[in-house]
């Protein structure tokens, strides 16, 4: 792990390569979430799935039972402290697809702060899989990002424009195209005015000519635009 300090406008370019598939030394990075804590509820619909990240009290757990949910709408969180993570653990067996979508653009918007979103899979959406809001602490795990239309994760400044998202984590999570990148707007993870953010163990998994067509020259995997701060970056 190294800790750098990037300034307004550098790109961070990574190299594809072929990724093994996970040994015992990766999974040991990649444990299991502990069981939920607290206030949980379990939904099966996509309407209640929407309902309740929008107004579950602060600190629920929501659990998505197993199925493939075709979203009307995006998924809109609002209060502190919610999780949304697929019941089984296994973020194959939790598919969210925003590619049928009546409004909205994101797949999932976080407005809050302390939010975990873990193990599902999002597909589909227009502009960003995950988009978060200037909130802070904010924990992306054991996802599977998959042919989005812009940045799969994108971390916006607050709406002041001045503070932004701190202590991130994106990890142990897979970022995809199957096809051909939309366009030369997409990265694995966008960011601005964002500090302490930790990137890990994640795999960019695209199809051979997905990430040419977007990015000729080099991946930008990553895409830190601020005026300073620390981000880590390991695995």
């Amino acid at each position: 792990m190294f800790t750098t300090t990037f300034v307004l406008g550098l790109l961070i370019g990574l190299a594809l390569l072929a990724s093994p598939q996970p040994g015992t030394a990766q999974l040991s990075k990649c444990p299991p979430l502990p069981p939920p804590a607290g206030t949980t509820v379990t939904v099966s619909s996509e309407g209640d799935l929407r309902n309740q990240a929008y107004n579950a009290a602060a600190g629920t757990t929501i659990l998505v039972t197993a199925g493939t949910y075709n979203m009307s709408d995006y998924i809109h969180v609002t209060n502190d402290g919610i999780t949304i993570r697929g019941a089984t653990g296994n973020r194959g067996d939790v598919i969210l697809d925003f590619g049928g979508m009546e409004s909205g653009h994101f797949g999932i918007l976080v407005d809050a702060d302390d939010v975990t979103i873990a193990d599902l899979t999002i597909r589909n959406a227009q502009d960003h899989g995950v988009s978060i809001q200037g909130c802070d602490r904010p924990t992306l795990y054991n996802l599977h990002i998959q042919d989005i239309g812009d940045q799969l994760v994108k971390v916006n400044p607050h709406i002041d424009g001045i503070n932004g998202s701190e202590d991130g984590l994106l990890a142990c999570s897979r970022l995809e195209y199957t096809s051909t990148a939309p366009n030369e707007y997409t990265n694995g993870i966008g960011a601005h005015r964002a500090y302490g953010w930790v990137v890990r163990d994640n795999r960019v998994v695209p199809h051979p000519d997905a990430w040419e067509l977007a990015c000729p020259h080099n991946l930008v995997l990553v895409r830190f635009l601020r005026h300073g701060g620390r981000a880590q970056f390991a695995g």
